[in-house]
């Protein structure tokens, strides 16, 4: 009776001829398809991801040095060099940059367990929920830098145990922080 196709369908007997290879009614349309989720994953999410990191980044800067965005010129003096800056990056090794990426999303993972184990505390609150996993991230982040080779590159036998010194030591400034009289 024929082939099963793509999605158990059969293939029709018709065939296009793109750029002299056949292909069935099928499998043209999985290609398609295909060809459109690697579009929009390539091209349209790192966009929109540029585009609202570039403009996060625009409105720290404006708030960390005071600068009113309601004219344009005001966004213009943030915006151009921010795009300098991402010029430059864009021409660097995106190997290293992600790695680079990757550390400090983890670092700002490991700051805001601890904000929010903190914030927990003076709420009365289960801080244990995030105090754990802040002490688990900072071992991860301080492990990373202290063994990565765009850090400072020790062995593993070094940057493990500091890894987990350091983390321990969080844990105990923070627990520290918990035992000492709230200010009102």
């Amino acid at each position: 009776m024929g082939n099963a196709g793509i999605l158990g369908c059969r293939h029709f007997h018709f065939e296009f001829s793109v750029l002299g290879f056949k292909h069935a009614v099928p499998e043209m349309i999985a290609l398609w398809k295909m060809h459109t989720d690697l579009m929009i994953g390539v091209i349209v999410c790192p966009i929109t991801s540029g585009d609202t990191a570039f403009r996060s980044a625009r409105l720290v800067l404006a708030d960390w040095f005071k600068v009113d965005q309601n004219k344009m010129q005001k966004r213009l003096m943030l915006c151009v060099p921010l795009l300098a800056v991402g010029a430059f990056v864009g021409h660097l090794d995106y190997a290293i940059v992600w790695r680079y990426f990757s550390w400090t999303n983890q670092t700002l993972a490991m700051i805001v367990l601890w904000t929010a184990s903190m914030y927990l505390f003076r709420e009365k609150k289960n801080y244990w929920i995030t105090a754990v996993p802040a002490t688990f991230m900072s071992a991860v982040s301080m492990t990373y830098f202290f063994c990565a080779e765009e850090c400072l590159g020790l062995s593993t036998k070094v940057a493990y145990p500091v890894g987990i010194i350091l983390a321990a030591a969080f844990l105990g400034i923070f627990i520290r922080a918990t035992k000492k009289p709230m200010k009102a």
